[in-house]
């Protein structure tokens, strides 16, 4: 599995650099907010050479607006085409800025009639870029093309204002001239100059705490309903029958949490504020100042530093020095279990806990299509059952991809890997009905308990989900309609890799959420552009149909690694990614906190900072999506487990 996915990782990086630009065009938003400066022409010192525009000129002269679909995915984007008179000679010239782009494309037009076209030019990165450009003014309205790389982008733009006359003399930093026009005083010339050079400072390098990651590349949509998860009738931790919970209480120093921002995540950003931990708990969170701090607590203060819940992973492997994770002789296997695997003293769990990931879902491999049941562990307690969470974490299903590699004695083509989880799942739906008719007295004999089928009972009552390693359009198809619609399962798609984001709404509308990942970006072998999934599978889009397509939303949307395909620690790096290939910021932070929480059904312990909550808590230097930051501190179940801040007993040998 690891040298399939490393390959295959490996293999697409020289893609991803030949393919820069074109990525950089269409689909990357970049980390800096970059605003092009299409400063209107210099007017000539000599005011009698400047000729005035003709009639149809003056009618193309102004400011045009359109949207316009762009790539495959049918991205909306708003242009900006902007006419204007020449500075020197005759004729016009446009401007045309694509909402996301860095630099505007401009040039000179001929005009034939009504019919207007040159060729524009923009420098990206050094470089010249052609975008020929023909437009038809008709009727108040410009409608026309613009043509970026094999890409022609048609549009039908509405006048918003007229372009700056050529004529209109250019003010100096001094201001006005005419000093009664002005009602204030202006000052000399050297005190407006300082505001540039304020800029110039300011822009040579980031301080601690900022970062280039806050403003996302789009802001997050205020019109998606929030996702509903279908658990089916899912189980509170008191009605389990099966499922084994791990301690509500730790022993643990009480402390009281200071830091410059605290993210509770399912609340507003606190500013100066401070958390209160007991027994492993946080009991109160709140403003500095306006939370009392009882006596005997311990203060940590975490200075000019970002505070966040501690992130889960529900996609991992690492929780065992062994990577023993599979055993291929049968393709179902619903007795095995990751629960006797976990060992917490290991060097991958020491660098998770750095990474700032303090819980993950350990599931067995993807060799078989059943592989057994996983663990919901936190990465650091005093005993593996202190850092127990629940197990079963959820049932792993792998379908397609690893499992076709002809092990076990069926399941080698994807219609015998299907007719045999069906199977093998019917059996355990036959065993837990006959537990349920035996509790609910509808029969006087109790049923013999078979340790092959005693966990899929608890699948079957909605105790914990399946979690199904499955990628491309096709098997997550199969996972939503075998797993979901037919067998009525709890059930989270924990890849989606590929072109699986084309059902976006099919997964929307059935209650399955997705954790995308390791792979976080889809190549169109149309044109090249690359596409970020996690993106589409949130924000939804045309996805190469002819209808727009509803995404998961703000709610149904998480990132997992595959560690150790990805390196636990990297958790924050492919939210980064996400980020970068067009999912809101926010969206990529509950992908790494809450989200995966409440798709196994343990939000009401972990992923996000609220009373009652366990202290699963992490220290930034600043956005934990921008990989200039690191981890200081990461406290898990109340104590601090990790601690490079000078002084602490990690500093002298902090790798990051």
């Amino acid at each position: 599995m690891r040298k399939h996915h490393e390959s295959t990782l490996r293999s697409r990086g020289p893609l991803v650099l030949s393919l820069g630009l074109a990525f950089l065009l269409t689909q990357v938003w970049l980390p800096a907010t970059i605003k092009a400066q299409d400063a209107p022409p210099k007017t000539p010192k000599v005011e009698s050479s400047v000729q005035g525009p003709s009639k149809s000129q003056a009618r193309a002269i102004g400011t045009w607006e359109a949207e316009v679909a762009m790539g495959r995915a049918g991205t909306k984007r708003k242009v900006t085409v902007t006419i204007a008179k020449r500075a020197a000679g005759d004729g016009l010239q446009a401007t045309v800025q694509v909402k996301g782009f860095p630099a505007a494309f401009v040039g000179p037009l001929t005009r034939d009639g009504n019919k207007l076209s040159g060729d524009l030019t923009a420098d990206f990165g050094g470089r010249s870029i052609k975008a020929p450009f023909t437009a038809t003014l008709a009727k108040g309205k410009l409608a026309g093309n613009v043509k970026l790389f094999r890409q022609t982008m048609a549009f039908t733009a509405t006048r918003t204002g007229a372009a700056p006359s050529p004529k209109t003399p250019a003010k100096t930093a001094a201001g006005p001239k005419d000093k009664k026009q002005d009602p204030q005083k202006v000052g000399p010339a050297k005190k407006p100059a300082k505001k540039p050079a304020a800029k110039t400072a300011k822009a040579s390098g980031p301080k601690e705490g900022e970062s280039l990651l806050v403003k996302p590349r789009k802001q997050a949509p205020k019109d998606i309903a929030p996702f509903k998860i279908d658990y089916g009738d899912r189980k509170s931790e008191k009605d389990c029958k099966v499922a084994q919970w791990g301690p509500k209480d730790f022993d643990s120093p009480d402390y009281a949490y200071y830091a410059k921002k605290i993210f509770p995540i399912t609340s507003a950003p606190i500013s100066d504020g401070v958390v209160l931990v007991h027994r492993g708990k946080i009991t109160a969170i709140g403003k500095r100042g306006e939370v009392k701090i009882p006596d005997g607590y311990k203060v940590i203060d975490g200075g000019d530093g970002w505070l966040f819940p501690g992130f889960l992973d529900v996609h991992s492997h690492i929780v065992s020095g062994s990577f023993d994770l599979n055993d291929t002789v049968f393709a179902t296997n619903p007795e095995f279990r990751t629960i006797d695997l976990i060992e917490l003293h290991h060097p991958h769990i020491t660098k998770a806990l750095q990474g700032g990931v303090t819980s993950a879902l350990y599931i067995p491999g993807s060799g078989s299509n059943m592989g057994g049941f996983g663990t919901l562990t936190k990465l650091a307690g005093k005993t593996v059952a202190e850092a127990l969470i629940r197990f079963p974490g959820s049932l792993k299903i792998a379908q397609a991809g690893n499992p076709e590699r002809r092990t076990g004695d069926m399941g080698a083509g994807r219609i015998g890997m299907n007719f045999g989880l069906r199977q093998a799942l019917l059996r355990g739906k036959a065993y837990y009905q006959l537990w349920e008719d035996y509790d609910a007295g509808k029969s006087d004999e109790k049923p013999k308990k078979d340790p092959a089928l005693e966990y899929l009972r608890g699948l079957f009552r909605h105790e914990y989900p399946v979690s199904v390693h499955t990628q491309a359009y096709q098997v997550c198809l199969e996972t939503i309609r075998e797993l979901h619609d037919e067998l009525g399962l709890w059930t989270f798609i924990d890849h989606g890799s590929f072109d699986a984001f084309k059902l976006s709404e099919i997964a929307l509308t059935h209650g399955v959420p997705v954790a995308n990942g390791p792979r976080e970006y889809q190549m169109d072998r149309d044109t090249g552009e690359m596409w970020g999934t996690a993106a589409l599978w949130a924000l939804g889009g045309k996805h190469k149909f002819n209808n727009m397509q509803k995404g998961l939303g703000r709610d149904g949307i998480a990132i997992n690694t595959d560690a150790p395909v990805v390196p636990q620690e990297e958790l924050p790096l492919q939210a980064t990614c996400a980020v970068r290939l067009g999912l809101p910021w926010e969206w990529a932070i509950r992908g790494l906190t809450i989200n995966p929480a409440r798709f196994t059904g343990i939000e009401q312990r972990i992923g996000s900072l609220e009373v009652g909550k366990d202290a699963d808590m992490v220290l930034w230097t600043g956005d934990p999506l921008d990989p200039r930051r690191y981890v200081r501190k990461t406290m898990v179940s109340g104590t601090i487990y990790y601690d490079c801040d000078p002084g602490g007993k990690d500093h002298g040998k902090r790798r990051f």
